[in-house]
């Protein structure tokens, strides 16, 4: 399943699954020695040789810091296991990141990877080019939204989860980070979305967000990835992070819809239904 998520005129792809073959072979993509650096829960890895030590250590210290500030402690103890180690692989320019798409896309895909994404991830392994980022907050944001796809893969959740609530809590986290480095560029950002999600649903077109179709961003007039996060966002402030952070380690056992029913009274699809957007744009942070 892929998902697409739109940042101004960047978009990222989240592929979720278990950790495939194809991400084993980036680093002899470009060939040379690998470079890495070990940040907490995370290794971060240089694709190609463009990416200098210095940028390495600085995407580093930031992966390390996100990590430890917005992973559940749930979260964070899966991805402390060895064998399930989200790993951060970074490209400095167009070559790079099209030889690891060319290697994790089909072909005929490959020319809207290159146009419209800003990075994917792939279980637990996550592909971010540099060169597209200009606003350092924005490469937060990113890095927090697709690190949290990451941990969740890694705590074997990930797949279990309804798009809404994956991509969503993925979006909470990447704004919460964005807002911490950039809070003008995060309320700016919400602010426009917002107003896409309004005025649907003044429109009467607002969808569900079970509804929410998984690969194009295209089929509503608004940001649907937008409106996920606005349904976690709610969820969230309904019983506090606390709570779901135990709805989320319940999943394993209980499944999604059981473990959701325990903590908040009703299924994951009986609040997606009845849910619908509220609170301006400087709430949604």
């Amino acid at each position: 399943m892929r998902v697409w998520l739109a940042l101004t005129a960047c978009t990222m792809v989240w592929v979720s699954g278990a950790l495939s073959s194809w991400s084993e072979a980036l680093p002899g993509v470009l060939g040379g020695a690998v470079r890495s650096v070990q940040a907490g829960p995370v290794t971060v890895q240089a694709g190609d040789n463009g990416v200098s030590t210095d940028t390495l250590r600085r995407i580093a210290e930031s992966a390390q810091s996100i990590s430890a500030v917005l992973l559940p402690p749930g979260l964070g103890a899966a991805v402390r296991v060895p064998s399930a180690r989200p790993r951060l692989v970074l490209y400095s320019d167009p070559k790079g990141y099209a030889a690891a798409a060319q290697v994790a896309f089909p072909r005929s895909e490959l020319t809207t990877v290159m146009s419209q994404t800003a990075g994917f991830t792939d279980g637990l392994t996550v592909v971010i080019p540099l060169y597209k980022y200009t606003d350092p907050s924005y490469l937060t944001n990113t890095l927090a939204h697709e690190l949290t796809h990451a941990a969740l893969n890694a705590a074997g959740i990930g797949p279990r989860l309804p798009a809404w609530v994956n991509e969503g809590y993925a979006w909470y986290n990447g704004l919460a980070a964005q807002s911490r480095v950039n809070p003008a560029s995060a309320a700016k950002l919400q602010s426009e979305l917002w107003h896409e999600v309004s005025t649907a649903v003044a429109d009467g077109a607002f969808q569900p967000v079970a509804a929410n179709p998984d690969a194009s961003l295209t089929a509503r007039e608004y940001n649907v990835e937008f409106a996920d996060f606005l349904a976690v966002r709610d969820v969230i402030r309904a019983g506090g992070m606390a709570r779901f952070d135990r709805f989320l380690a319940g999943v394993p056992q209980l499944g999604a819809n059981g473990s959701f029913q325990r903590e908040y009274g009703e299924t994951l699809e009986q609040f997606a239904e009845r849910w619908q957007p509220a609170g301006r744009p400087a709430e949604t942070g």
